[in-house]
């Protein structure tokens, strides 16, 4: 396996020999498939951010805390997410993938419109949990599938479209959501379902979310299977039956290479535990702190999440790939190293500071580099990782960070603001405090990422 992200060596020259050989699907079936990858990306951003914009209405309705608020934010969703990822790799790596994904979306969007006729607290925790189970089909099964749809040196911007696109779900939520509260609270008006009766506008926007996700359900089953290239093994496949890796192979692979996984997983983890508690409370935080009505939240973050995310993908992907024709990993990883300590300081000042110009001016930049080590992390599993294993190893990079970020990330910020800073605009301070924990914990991780792979590449440290 060290020969794989050992670019410069002759090992690696003859993984690159043997790829050369190998028949790609064409560039067009390649994007085609990314093209609807990508739109099921999207909604499972919609469908997993919608909550983030409707946190104060199903608060004053359901009478729960800022803690039972970051619960449902985020260990609701992860729990199941998180530990669905392992067994949903597995099938990644052993069934066909398009099908995988897409009876797992059929799944989360039902979850989602369960998620709008929840008429207790506990309910809504339950579905929001079946989202996260429906949602943990999608990436493992789509981050092999691309890996066998492009070559090496050209899977940068695939991935990135691929990662980038659930902003737009991002987006989608904002606007979607604060336009729906703010036409009930402007008109008046009420909604009402037959054998279900009145509901309120949060479940209104539930159920306005669950619908279009399920013609792109659709969309997915019409995806060609591609052949799985084995890089690491040297070896191709026709498809799913081929020898399978035991759950034994996946962790003495993660044992060899750990010197690797483990600070790069661990750094991303650390990463999404601030940047998704964050995110999760970005809504309130505009709300409660700089007084925004929700559609006024969602224009003005929608539109960041909307304009932002296609910039961030074309410069990561052309910078990922520039870096991988000159077969320079290191440099790939010192980049996104470098992204996440420009961020650090300004994420920390966002929140602080009272003006909405100079917080949207802050939010910026953030957002034109965030997706940097989200698409380093990927791409360097891809190198190392072979492929037989690919699928679940994947897994286990989404099950930690997923689990660190989802799973506590929103609920600190909740239990900061119901125990530490108690003022009505206290989240500013939570969500602060957060970045000022985290940030030096991943810049550290990241730093250790990137002299060990420098030190594969190049044989120093």
């Amino acid at each position: 396996m060290a020969s794989v992200i050992n670019v410069g060596g002759p090992a690696a020259e003859g993984a690159e020999d043997h790829l050369a050989d190998v028949a790609w699907p064409s560039a067009k079936t390649g994007w085609y498939a990314v093209g609807v990858l990508a739109a099921a990306q999207a909604f499972s951003g919609l469908d997993r951010n919608i909550l983030n914009i409707l946190v104060e209405p199903i608060k004053a309705d359901l009478g729960a805390s800022d803690a039972q608020m970051g619960l449902l934010l985020g260990f609701a969703f992860a729990i199941f997410y998180t530990s669905m990822a392992l067994p949903m790799g597995r099938l990644a790596d052993r069934t066909t993938r398009r099908t995988v994904i897409g009876f797992g979306m059929t799944f989360w969007c039902a979850a989602t419109a369960a998620c709008g006729l929840a008429w207790n607290y506990t309910a809504l925790f339950f579905a929001r949990m079946s989202v996260g189970i429906g949602e943990s089909s999608l990436n493992p099964a789509a981050f092999s599938l691309i890996s066998d749809y492009f070559p090496p040196k050209k899977r940068g911007a695939p991935l990135s479209v691929f990662i980038g696109s659930q902003a737009f779900g991002s987006a989608a939520a904002l606007f979607g959501g604060g336009a729906i509260l703010q036409y009930f609270a402007v008109t008046g008006a009420q909604a009402s379902l037959p054998l279900v009766g009145d509901l309120q506008p949060w479940q209104v926007a539930f159920l306005c979310a669950a619908a279009p996700g399920l013609i792109v359900a659709a969309l997915l089953f019409t995806l060609r299977e591609p052949d799985r290239k084995s890089l690491a093994m040297g070896q191709t496949s026709a498809g799913p039956k081929e020898d399978h890796a035991s759950v034994a192979d996946v962790i003495k692979h993660l044992k060899e290479e750990k010197g690797i996984y483990l600070p790069l997983f661990g750094g991303i983890a650390a990463l999404m535990f601030v940047e998704i508690g964050r995110g999760a409370w970005m809504p309130t935080f505009f709300m409660r702190a700089l007084e925004f009505q929700p559609a006024q939240v969602g224009v003005t973050m929608g539109t960041l999440a909307l304009v932002l995310p296609p910039l961030a993908v074309l410069i990561s992907g052309t910078v990922n790939e520039r870096l991988a024709r000159t077969r320079k990993v290191g440099d790939a990883m010192f980049v996104a190293m470098a992204t996440v300590a420009l961020q650090a300081p300004l994420m920390i000042a966002t929140t602080l500071v009272d003006s909405p110009a100079l917080v949207v001016g802050l939010m910026i930049p953030q957002a034109l580099v965030g997706i940097f080590p989200l698409v380093m992390a990927p791409a360097a599993i891809a190198l190392v990782a072979p492929n037989r294993l690919r699928g679940q190893i994947t897994a286990v990079y989404l099950l930690s960070i997923n689990l660190i970020g989802y799973g506590l990330g929103p609920a600190f910020v909740g239990f900061l603001s119901d125990t530490v800073f108690t003022s009505p605009d206290g989240v500013r301070y939570s969500m602060a405090a957060t970045s000022i924990i985290g940030m030096p914990i991943v810049v550290g991780l990241m730093f250790l990422a990137v002299l060990r792979i420098n030190k594969r590449v190049t044989g120093v440290a």
